[in-house]
């Protein structure tokens, strides 16, 4: 009886280290599966749902860093860094779908409340949880210089002091975890982290090596799996055991350089569609090449992710405008064109305008809008005031195609001050949601003389004008008559039925306005000009 029970107790213990050695092999597999590197040198973290879609433009926000000069005497001057945020500011909002006012830039160029400074960079972070909502995304670029000490991150904003004492590092510098935190205080769910960090030795020459480390990019990355965010990707300009360099040329680094050239459309497939995984192979093999070519085949820069919850072949980032007019912006960024989204966007480009056919559209197009009282307050804020006369506008037809296409045009021009872009967008779209503001932006561009300034001669060169069309309805009318160069000055009012200006006063004043020309006479037509909009 005892050998049998000695048997069955045996047998029982090794059914028991199997079986821990299976459980063991399957959790390895499962880590192995959530945590694994492709092929195309991006790191990935996997869920059971991915992420196959940003969230609208409107629950999209930005925080771009840029930092070139530092208080610190013995930390080196970087010449690119404050482009690569200006120029990623810029693209953010043309092509990737940002509302202008949800991303914030703080670099070395900007002014003193607008400084990339430890303070700034922290309370703007802050700032950011009480707007974003928990469905929206939140993406950090910083460009600048990053080092590593005892294990720990830390990004360099233009205040740092840079030591070995780790413990003024935390005082000074931001440690990346301080980051991670406040945007995980948010409870958002989508974040993108763009990092140009590891350009050269921040107390060293300017050609000194600090590559970028395992340990330091791990500092960057969230966890899927435990829901601290519910997707994330983060761009490093290079990868581990490299550095990244600055395009001399352009005054800018080469990692910022192509990611703008593959928003704009370098990185598109054959639908016009600029994936997260599309962009990821544009920056691996296009700073390479450039840099090889720039640089010489000694030197090595390659681009790296870190990729988690996003199905990124899937997500789409950014979006090739249609076939474009003269003049037309180059690419755009999709969003969901749900009906809110599409009216916060036609409102967003509304609602500084002096123009009272802006609000009447917005009207036609959303009568039981959101915005409608406001509208109609500016209506008649505007119609009791001074204006000018603007040319018939046409109807918004009720029914309109809101177009994800259409909705990413417009995302990229709304703020343009190229009347070619507006003309593209009816071109593509003659009858869209967006066609009567098109058409009021062209005037306004284009036709409208209020706010500007005209100068030019007669047609036999002996009289030079300056003519200044003021906001509600003054002007400056300037003359001087060589040879003998007696200047004739008067003050009046001007108004404008289509191209058609008259200022009335001392003289009698009639132009047309064709585009950015002007041809009128003045004194019961007794003396002509041709005049030019300038500064």
């Amino acid at each position: 009886m005892t050998t049998k029970r000695t048997r069955l107790w045996s047998s029982l213990h090794t059914l028991v280290a199997f079986a821990e050695v299976a459980i063991f092999l399957v959790l390895l597999a499962v880590v192995s599966l959530t945590k694994a590197q492709d092929n195309r040198g991006v790191g990935l973290q996997q869920n059971a749902d991915p992420v196959s879609q940003l969230p609208s433009s409107a629950k999209r926000f930005a925080l771009v860093i840029g930092v070139d000069q530092y208080a610190d005497t013995q930390v080196t001057t970087l010449g690119g860094s404050a482009n690569d945020a200006k120029a990623l500011t810029d693209a953010l909002v043309r092509y990737a779908g940002f509302p202008a006012d949800q991303v914030t830039l703080l670099s070395s160029n900007q002014p003193a409340e607008r400084q990339p400074t430890r303070g700034n960079i922290l309370r703007r972070l802050s700032n950011l949880a009480s707007v974003v909502p928990k469905d929206g995304l939140i993406l950090v670029s910083f460009a600048g210089h990053g080092m590593e000490r005892e294990g720990r991150a830390f990004l360099l904003p233009s205040d740092a002091q840079v030591s070995g004492d780790v413990d003024l590092l935390e005082q000074t510098a931001i440690n990346v975890q301080q980051i991670r935190e406040r945007i995980k205080k948010t409870g958002v769910g989508q974040v993108v982290l763009i990092l140009d960090a590891c350009r050269n030795d921040p107390v060293g020459r300017s050609d000194t090596p600090n590559p970028l480390t395992a340990t330091y990019t791990r500092s960057f990355n969230f966890d899927v799996r435990n829901r601290e965010v519910q997707a994330f990707a983060t761009l490093y300009a290079t990868a581990v055991g490299q550095r990244a360099y600055e395009y001399k040329e352009r005054k800018q680094g080469y990692f910022t350089w192509a990611l703008i050239e593959a928003l704009k459309g370098g990185a598109a497939n054959e639908r016009g569609e600029v994936t997260l995984a599309g962009l990821v192979k544009y920056l691996q093999e296009r700073v390479p090449k450039q840099v090889s070519m720039d640089l010489g085949s000694g030197k090595e820069q390659r681009p790296f992710a870190e990729i988690g919850g996003y199905k990124a072949d899937d997500l789409i980032v950014a979006v090739a405008a249609a076939p474009k007019a003269q003049g037309a912006v180059a690419a755009s960024q999709p969003a969901p064109t749900d009906d809110m989204a599409v009216e916060l966007s036609f409102w967003d480009t509304i609602k500084t305008s002096t123009n009272p056919e802006d609000f009447k559209a917005y009207l036609q197009e959303y009568p039981d809008g959101k915005f409608v009282l406001l509208a109609k307050n500016r209506i008649n804020s505007l119609e009791s005031a001074p204006k000018t006369e603007a040319p018939a506008k046409s109807v918004v037809p009720v029914e309109t195609q809101n177009s994800t296409r259409e909705f990413a045009f417009w995302e990229a021009i709304k703020n343009s001050s190229k009347g070619d872009d507006y003309r593209a967008y009816l071109t593509q779209y003659p009858d869209g949601t967006f066609a009567s503001l098109a058409k009021n932006r062209i005037y306004d561009l284009e036709v409208s003389v209020e706010g500007t300034t005209w100068k030019g001669q007669s047609p036999g060169g002996d009289k030079y004008y300056t003519i200044k069309f003021s906001k509600g309805g003054a002007v400056y009318f300037e003359v001087i008559t060589c040879p003998l160069c007696a200047n004739i000055i008067f003050n009046g009012t001007w108004t404008q039925s289509g191209n058609e200006v008259r200022i009335s006063g001392q003289y009698d004043v009639k132009a047309v306005v064709n585009g950015g020309a002007m041809q009128g006479s003045w004194s019961s037509g007794k003396y002509k000009f041709m005049l030019s909009k300038g500064e």
